[in-house]
């Protein structure tokens, strides 16, 4: 908060000093932002919500990637053990 005041006064320092020789209060000269702030603070929730969503949305389908291309290997590897198995059996069969 402070930090924000030093802010503001380093960013409107002419402003204020008008003000102030003017005799107009600093607050008058500050525009009242809540409503807008009420409006895209949802907003900016949901938002937030939805990039998470798409974030893990992400990470499921790298993780689903990974595990089909597991699977593929797996397959092929089997595939690989059978045919290996047939050709001992058949050596088997030909003794």
């Amino acid at each position: 908060m402070i930090k924000e005041i030093i802010k503001f006064i380093k960013n409107h320092k002419i402003a204020l000093i008008l003000a102030l020789i003017l005799g107009i209060s600093p607050n008058l000269m500050v525009k009242d932002y809540s409503k807008e702030f009420n409006e895209v603070a949802p907003k900016v929730n949901e938002l937030e919500y939805k990039i998470l969503a798409l974030k893990n949305n992400t990470e499921l389908k790298s993780i689903q990637e990974e595990i089909d291309k597991l699977q593929n290997e797996n397959n092929t590897l089997s595939k690989e053990v059978e045919n290996k198995q047939k050709y001992l059996d058949n050596l088997n069969i030909n003794k």
